[in-house]
């Protein structure tokens, strides 16, 4: 986005509106920790059910996707496992 011929590439500048289901505080967190330490640190948000962990997780994938930020979706796949697996023997 930032290095082709783009509006966001020309000014250096990229304005993410908050879209239900993809663009939140939360998953640009993530986005931002992703790119910065190629890793998520989870738990991030401990205060959520699964159900939630797993939902906010992939508004992360969609956002990324949404950047064309590639290679944590099996990362995020393991992690959704892992969430699964945990809360089955909760």
């Amino acid at each position: 986005m930032f290095e082709g011929n783009f509006k966001e590439g020309e000014e250096q500048l990229a304005v993410l509106e908050e879209e239900e289901d993809v663009v939140s505080a939360r998953s640009f967190s993530m986005l931002v920790q992703w790119l910065v330490l190629g890793r998520v640190i989870f738990p991030i948000f401990p205060q959520l059910s699964p159900e939630e962990n797993i939902a906010s997780t992939i508004e992360f994938v969609r956002l990324a996707d949404m950047c064309q930020v590639k290679g944590m979706e099996n990362v995020m796949a393991d992690h959704i496992k892992f969430i699964l697996l945990t809360d089955l023997y909760n």
